[in-house]
């Protein structure tokens, strides 16, 4: 599964038109109003805080490629109800770090968001993760289920196996398989697939596109495939079957990105969990249906 949403998403990167790569611009000029930095593990964090400070505390993950805005039809709402609402760009997309060096696995994302709590004085918090961010929200309710209040699982890229099986064709991206994140070679044949006229022909909207304006965004890139692509230890489900805090999967039923049958599979393994169902939704379940969303 993790495979497949990081096929369709580095495809995607094809997509995205050469304007957006003047990496001329620091992070702070990108930030918004309410965005701050906080240094976490040595790793710069962005993230956007609503809500009050004493509310009981809420943390949005989003998914691959994502960013903070992914959560804008979420946060005014969650905050005006009276949780303290933070957001964050999870490393290496958004505005948040960059770096090679950073441990951009599922489990080394989880001890990041742990770390995120503890600068921010969160002793607990609700977590809802999106797309690849529910594997990291999922990661961290095991690692430290005393953290976790409730589990919001939207979407959720989370896979249920062995993780044996051949290795997907990325076609002309098929070096990231094997790259060096820090050869710069590597990182200029990124950025010229990327950038390419090919590329601009099929421009489309897609969030997150601050981060393609920032320095390294192409070694943080090639290091985050580097430290998923290839896990010999995926979640199994015995794994989350002993979660014992209440758990929500929320789906949209037209999702091409983790289709629904991965949601299934997943009830299968929570069949305890509240099981949300948008017919009319697809990937970005908050945004395609917000008013619906909003009072699950």
């Amino acid at each position: 599964m993790r495979k497949n949403w990081l096929m369709i998403a580095v495809w995607i990167l094809l997509l995205l038109p050469t304007s957006l790569y003047a990496q001329s611009v620091r992070p702070e000029t990108l930030a918004e109003a309410d965005g701050q930095f906080v240094q976490v593990n040595g790793a710069s964090i962005y993230y956007r805080e609503r809500g009050p400070e004493d509310g009981p505390a809420v943390l949005l993950l989003h998914g691959f490629l994502g960013s903070t805005d992914d959560w804008n039809p979420v946060i005014d709402v969650l905050a005006g109800a009276g949780y303290r609402v933070i957001a964050f760009d999870r490393p290496p997309f958004g505005l948040s770090d960059k770096s090679t060096a950073l441990d951009y696995s599922v489990t080394g994302q989880a001890t990041l968001t742990l770390g995120l709590m503890d600068a921010l004085g969160m002793a607990r918090a609700s977590l809802v993760g999106h797309s690849a961010g529910g594997s990291v929200a999922a990661q961290v309710a095991l690692t430290a289920p005393e953290r976790v209040e409730k589990l919001a699982l939207v979407s959720a890229a989370i896979e249920l196996g062995d993780g044996s099986g051949e290795p997907p064709n990325f076609g002309p991206l098929s070096f990231i398989l094997e790259a060096d994140a820090d050869d710069p070679d590597a990182q200029r044949q990124l950025r010229d697939l990327i950038t390419s006229p090919l590329a601009q022909i099929f421009a489309g909207e897609l969030v997150g596109r601050d981060m393609f304006q920032l320095e390294g965004w192409e070694g943080g890139l090639l290091a985050f495939v580097r430290d998923n692509l290839n896990v010999s230890d995926p979640m199994q489900a015995t794994d989350l079957s002993v979660l014992t805090l209440p758990v929500a999967l929320i789906w949209g039923e037209r999702d091409e990105v983790v289709p629904l049958e991965v949601g299934e599979r997943l009830h299968s393994a929570l069949p305890t969990a509240r099981w949300v169902l948008f017919p009319e939704a697809g990937h970005m379940v908050m945004q395609d249906v917000t008013d619906a969303f909003n009072t699950t």
